[in-house]
């Protein structure tokens, strides 16, 4: 075990960008609402909220589109987006996200 006797940042980023020629409708529905989604069983969520203390309905999760694609951004990497992702059809060659 480590100890650490100095400051420790718990601060993180991670954005993700997919085209949208790449989803359905249906998909990019349940990315725009994906707490809904998970929480009333839409999607069988792979991010089981009430077992993981880190996690809070504040989600921090951005998401907005243009024409062309979906895009997401959080401060605070609260809602596990790649299993979420992979659960509603997205193939993991179609997105890639970006952590600091």
């Amino acid at each position: 075990m480590k100890l650490r006797n100095s400051f420790v940042s718990n601060s993180s980023s991670a954005s993700f960008v997919i085209q949208k020629s790449k989803l359905s409708e249906k998909q990019i529905d349940l990315i725009k609402n994906h707490i809904e989604a998970c929480n009333n069983g839409t999607v069988d969520c792979p991010c089981d909220f009430s077992s993981d203390p880190y996690w809070h309905p504040g989600d921090g999760w951005k998401i907005t589109e243009d024409e062309d694609a979906i895009k997401g951004f959080t401060i605070m990497d609260n809602f596990r987006m790649e299993p979420f992702f992979k659960e509603i059809g997205i193939e993991a060659k179609d997105f890639k996200i970006d952590d600091d």
